[in-house]
């Protein structure tokens, strides 16, 4: 089945999505929009020219991301309501949104810092002097280590 050709929206708000892995309802909060006028902007409906600057810019900070970091895409999560209304109010396009995004980048390497320094499976087993783990132990390591870095993400948002 032949794919149509996305509108000139549709494909940058799909760059949005992927490159910077947010949500449609997340791209609508960094423009001060609703979710619903992002998708209807898919639909080729008519778009303010600050907003379509700003999407524009977000669409950059993607293409920007991706070649800082081909194999690693931030979470969702790291784009907090806070971060995504500052972005909205100060407009992506602006100085001020560049600045937004400039921190957001170096807060990103700052995790991807402290992630690189969790001591993988077999690297605990090395430094207990144990056996070598089970996949479930494995499994629950990886689990307690995931959620000590969301508890330290919280606790530094």
């Amino acid at each position: 089945m032949p794919h149509r050709k996305l509108s000139p929206v549709e494909a940058q708000v799909h760059s949005i999505q992927e490159g910077l892995g947010i949500t449609i309802g997340q791209i609508a909060c960094a423009l001060g929009k609703t979710r619903q006028d992002v998708q209807s902007w898919m639909s080729e409906e008519s778009l303010e020219d600050a907003v379509l600057n700003n999407l524009r810019e977000l669409a950059k900070w993607s293409t920007e991301w991706n070649q800082a970091w081909p194999s690693r895409k931030p979470d969702s999560t790291a784009w907090t309501d806070t971060f995504l209304k500052s972005v909205a109010d100060a407009g992506a396009s602006s100085e001020e949104g560049r600045t937004f995004w400039l921190a957001f980048l170096e807060k990103q390497n700052e995790t991807a810092l402290r992630r690189s320094r969790i001591p993988s499976v077999e690297e605990l087993d090395r430094l207990l002097g144990s056996n070598r783990s089970t996949e479930l132990q494995r499994s629950q390591r990886l689990a307690d280590n995931i959620r000590s870095l969301r508890r330290d993400a919280r606790r530094r948002a």
